[in-house]
């Protein structure tokens, strides 16, 4: 199933590679993810990890209720 194209190689993209990267913003850093287009490697977009902030919202409320 393809879902769209690469904005730079205009190839169809239907498996983003990913890669872990972090992100830096006024000193606090949040682990985050970049994709890229499998045919050229262009960054098609970068973004916070979703399952990163979901493990640290979980542990930050387990140490507010004390478990």
């Amino acid at each position: 199933m393809t879902f769209g194209k690469c904005p730079h190689c205009k190839k169809p993209i239907s498996k983003p590679r990913l890669e872990a990267v972090e992100i830096a913003n006024n000193g606090v850093n949040w682990k985050g993810v970049s994709y890229f287009c499998p045919s050229c490697n262009s960054v098609l977009s970068v973004s916070i990890d979703p399952l990163a902030l979901k493990s640290e919202i979980i542990k930050e409320l387990r140490n507010l209720l004390g478990r």
